[in-house]
């Protein structure tokens, strides 16, 4: 559920330079999405290839129930059957990335999850409102494909606890080489030793945002707020996620304006330090949205099919056979 926050770093070069790698990248990736009937064919036969066990009896595996599954498609192919039973979840729940093209094609069909990583609240709605219609074309219910935002937290009791919490973690991650990349954002230099002084008005209206960090303009508001550019950088502007610095109802209003716009059905969330900041979120946020009736008291259910509120199902799909 959660991992450490990144750290992205803005590409520089030619044309030329940049065109290369991102061409292979691209021919993998068409790769990687063509494969997806075939993968997603071989999870659902090698889960059907055999039954569960009898717990009443102590029987293992029924020999009856054995099968093999002879899969050979152009990318995945299997004999089959599964050396083990299937598990109480039936089919696993299987999560995909929000992607163009046959990505999400193949998402509307075989994805319980979509992970998505919108750069707005807006860009978010738009993906979500494209895989529903999607989704039910395949013939599926929409509700059985859960989209899922992604947002880097970070939790204090105050905003400036918050913010200062992401300034110890950005000082630990090198704090000159952060300032050069706040720097290629704003396209500015900033230097290292005027970190904890406000920008002059000179060099606010010097401040160029750029075009590709959606991140940049919500920077140039806060050095137009006053804030240093080490506060600027404890407000989460180098997370390749959206970032929520704040306390547990500011955090708490973001997401539930998030899910009632339509923009998310959940969300996946980057802590910002594992050692205490997913108790922080359990601990606070959490209750927050208990109260306000977005967070259920207790789980439905033992697996994870029941928390996300999806059909039982053992192997394919029926619906798209």
């Amino acid at each position: 559920m959660a991992a450490p926050a990144g750290h992205p770093q803005l590409r520089t070069g030619s044309p030329r330079q940049l065109r290369t790698p991102r061409s292979v990248a691209y021919r993998e990736i068409r790769t990687l999405q063509r494969s997806h009937p075939d993968h997603s064919g071989a999870v659902g036969k090698l889960g059907q290839s055999r039954g569960p066990p009898d717990k009443a009896t102590g029987r293992f595996a029924d020999t009856s129930h054995i099968r093999p599954v002879r899969l050979q498609g152009r990318h995945v192919g299997s004999r089959g059957p599964l050396q083990i039973p299937p598990s109480e979840q039936g089919q696993p729940v299987i999560f995909m990335p929000f992607a163009s093209g046959l990505g999400v094609e193949a998402a509307s069909m075989y994805a319980n999850g979509i992970i998505a990583h919108a750069s707005s609240m807006e860009d978010a709605k738009a993906q979500r409102a494209m895989m529903r219609p999607m989704t039910v074309e395949a013939g599926r219910e929409a509700d059985e494909v859960k989209f899922l935002s992604f947002f880097a937290l970070t939790v204090g009791t105050t905003l400036q606890e918050a913010v200062e919490r992401r300034r110890v973690l950005e000082e630990a991650a090198g704090i000159e080489k952060r300032l050069a990349h706040l720097s290629a954002i704003l396209r500015l230099r900033l230097d290292p030793a005027d970190r904890d002084k406000p920008l002059t008005c000179a060099q606010i209206a010097a401040l160029r945002p750029h075009p590709a960090a959606p991140q940049a303009i919500h920077a140039l508001e806060l050095a137009r707020q006053g804030r240093t550019p080490h506060e600027i950088l404890g407000h989460g502007m180098l997370d390749q996620a959206l970032s929520l610095v704040g306390i547990a109802e500011q955090i708490a209003d973001t997401l539930q304006e998030w899910v009632e716009a339509g923009a998310a059905d959940g969300f996946t969330v980057v802590i910002d330090d594992l050692h205490d900041g997913m108790d922080a979120f359990v601990g606070q946020v959490v209750p927050v949205l208990r109260q306000r009736g977005l967070r259920p008291d207790d789980y439905q259910g033992t697996r994870l099919r029941n928390h996300l509120g999806l059909p039982e199902q053992l192997g394919l799909d029926p619906r798209l056979t």
